[in-house]
């Protein structure tokens, strides 16, 4: 391995194998064909916990640049001040990706979709390569979950997913989950248990009840967020929409089943933030070549009427502005 830890899983780690799994384990580990499953209290702990486990102080990780929320904020303070090195790239560009490993690089980090600018990362071809220079793979699924996407399938190593917006269904239970083999697992649940990174019983249930509708709430999320972008493209307040989908990325109909709820469009003026909010939002986190008139849309479950209603009156009153 290029940048080997010398602790932990990859040395061999005797811990015992986890407590019984949890219903929502057990459901986590149905959905993406997983040995195992860790609920983890935190939104961004997923994150966290993976990367303490798979690197070594002193090691090398590589990182997509469109990483965001909670999990950029732990990687670019609590990571680097453990002692690991980090780089940031555009992960849908292998070749940039393949110039940054180097002798002390363990692990590539992944989202599955770019966010905002809405980008299907090629999973399949980063775990070649990740395979190909005996890397370790981290996809975080949490802009497709596993109804729309299998990352472990395609060959990574580790998924770690957000509960929310979609495995919760919207319910803000503040969890975050990995799943992957038994062997990296342990290691994490057993951080997770001496450092109160487990959930409540309560939590855990609420999140097994809404994953039995994770499959019908994400194909809905799909179709919905399909509709927004076709009333987005037609509107002339609006320069340009980034929306993923099968024509622009033909190769994910071998991969992927859809694209989830996400979308987002870039105005001829400035849209004011401050009439957005909710399932609208100008995107807050700052990365490299965002465009300031950038807007971001979460599609629901339930009907995209509502939210293309919200988007005309705020188009309108941009335009009029």
């Amino acid at each position: 391995m290029s940048g080997s830890p010398d602790t932990g899983w990859l040395a061999g780690d005797d811990r015992p194998a986890p407590a019984t799994l949890s219903g929502a384990e057990r459901r986590l580990c149905e959905l993406h064909g997983a040995e195992t499953a860790v609920v983890l209290s935190g939104q961004g702990a997923a994150t966290a916990y993976a990367l303490a486990a798979l690197t070594n102080p002193g090691g090398h990780v590589i990182v997509s640049a469109g990483l965001g929320g909670a999990a950029r904020e732990h990687v670019e303070q609590e990571f680097l001040e453990s002692g690991r090195t980090v780089d940031f790239v555009d992960c849908d560009d292998l070749d940039a990706v393949a110039a940054l490993v180097g002798p002390r690089t363990q692990l590539i980090l992944t989202e599955s979709m770019t966010d905002p600018g809405m980008r299907p990362i090629p999973v399949n071809d980063l775990a070649a390569l990740a395979h190909s220079t005996d890397l370790l793979l981290v996809v975080d699924n949490t802009a497709l979950s596993p109804a729309q996407l299998r990352p472990l399938d395609l060959g990574a190593t580790v998924v770690v997913e957000s509960c929310t917006p979609y495995l919760d269904d919207q319910a803000g239970l503040g969890l975050s989950t990995v799943c992957g083999p038994s062997r990296p697992l342990r290691r994490i649940g057993a951080q997770a248990a001496r450092t109160g990174g487990r959930p409540d019983p309560w939590s855990d249930r609420m999140l097994a009840q809404a994953l039995r509708t994770l499959d019908l709430r994400m194909a809905a999320h799909h179709r919905h967020a399909d509709e927004i972008a076709e009333y987005l493209r037609k509107h002339p307040a609006v320069a340009t929409v980034h929306r993923a989908g099968f024509d622009e990325a033909p190769w994910a109909v071998e991969t992927h089943t859809g694209f989830g709820g996400l979308l987002s469009f870039t105005t001829h003026v400035p849209v004011d933030a401050a009439r957005t909010g909710g399932a609208i939002t100008v995107p807050a986190w700052e990365q490299p070549g965002l465009d300031p008139h950038l807007v971001r849309v979460a599609a629901g479950h339930d009907d995209a009427a509502s939210l293309i209603g919200r988007l005309r009156a705020l188009l309108s009153e941009e335009a009029a502005a």
